[in-house]
């Protein structure tokens, strides 16, 4: 067995093989993020699901001297990591989520086979949060009217929307919502046109190409995944090139006609022909109109959309204080 990550993932991992505490295994995502991009950057090594790491002491969660009456909007990563450390800290937690399940953006089925460390990460969550005494209320919408609750703090972890583009003659029923993209469905002999070539988009593309489709990326500046960690990137440029995968960068879309969407790719017009489409390009924050009170604590993509060591890392150090 070689371990190196994972043992800043979890420093017990050794201990909680041998006495078979393999549920509590807190596991390695290999994102990069709180690890190997922070040597790059100069600052300690941590890690991305472990916001503690390299600062244990400072970042302890301790008991808090008043049990206090928490909500949890959200059940995402942002909203169980609250609802954990809020746990832990002695209060008295409810977790609302307005699906079925929880996992937010990690939904299982919204991750297809390459990003299986993700699902390993949602379990465990899942059974910290069993471990706890958080109380778990799914198919549960909230809006402002929280705020005439007797809840001390209210977390709102509920997320974020995917932006939309105004494409002049698309039509909106050949439109699909990114997260579609990622279920494990058949799409034999489709054309699909993502619009948008950041982590998402390639991803989606990737997952289509595995399940029988043809998917088209289109970005309109020249980078694809710009924001993922080197390593990864390279190994989504390796995927795309083995699935053949069309890319067409700094391409800007003029409009669309019946099946054609027609386009400016490096000052040259092109046509291209899809069945959907589907508008990758960025996530807006979910708004509830309780931002502004005093006893709201905003986490992860609501506070700002940015990857999961941010909705960890937040989260965390946000509630261990409350």
């Amino acid at each position: 067995v070689s371990l190196g990550r994972p043992l800043i993932a979890d420093p017990e991992w050794c201990s909680k093989v041998k006495n078979g505490h393999i549920q509590e295994i807190r596991p390695c995502i290999a994102c990069h993020e709180g690890c190997l991009r922070r040597l790059k950057t100069y600052k300690r090594v941590s890690c991305a699901v472990n916001p503690a790491a390299g600062d244990e002491d400072y970042l302890k969660v301790e008991k808090s001297d008043k049990t206090k009456k928490i909500a949890v909007i959200g059940g995402g990563v942002a909203g169980m990591v609250a609802a954990i450390v809020s746990s832990k800290r002695g209060h008295l937690v409810t977790l609302f989520e307005k699906d079925e399940e929880l996992g937010g953006n990690f939904k299982k089925n919204y991750l297809p086979h390459f990003k299986s460390d993700y699902k390993h990460y949602v379990d465990y969550l899942k059974y910290e949060l069993g471990k706890l005494n958080v109380k778990v209320q799914l198919k549960t919408t909230i809006d402002f009217t929280i705020l005439q609750s007797d809840y001390d703090s209210i977390i709102n972890a509920c997320g974020a929307n995917f932006k939309t583009l105004n494409i002049k003659g698309l039509d909106k029923h050949r439109v699909l919502n990114p997260f579609a993209l990622y279920e494990d469905k058949s799409y034999k002999n489709q054309e699909v046109i993502i619009v948008g070539g950041g982590l998402v988009g390639v991803e989606a593309a990737l997952n289509i190409a595995e399940h029988g489709g043809r998917p088209i990326i289109i970005e309109k500046f020249g980078d694809l995944a710009k924001t993922a960690h080197p390593v990864n990137k390279r190994h989504l440029e390796i995927l795309l090139e083995q699935n053949s995968i069309k890319v067409y960068k700094n391409t800007e879309i003029l409009y669309a006609e019946g099946n054609k969407l027609f386009c400016l790719s490096d000052n040259v017009h092109i046509s291209l022909s899809f069945d959907t489409i589907s508008i990758c390009v960025g996530l807006t924050s979910r708004k509830l109109g309780i931002e502004d009170s005093e006893r709201v604590i905003t986490v992860g993509d609501a506070d700002h959309p940015e990857n999961v060591m941010n909705a960890v890392w937040q989260a965390y150090r946000r509630c261990r204080l409350i």
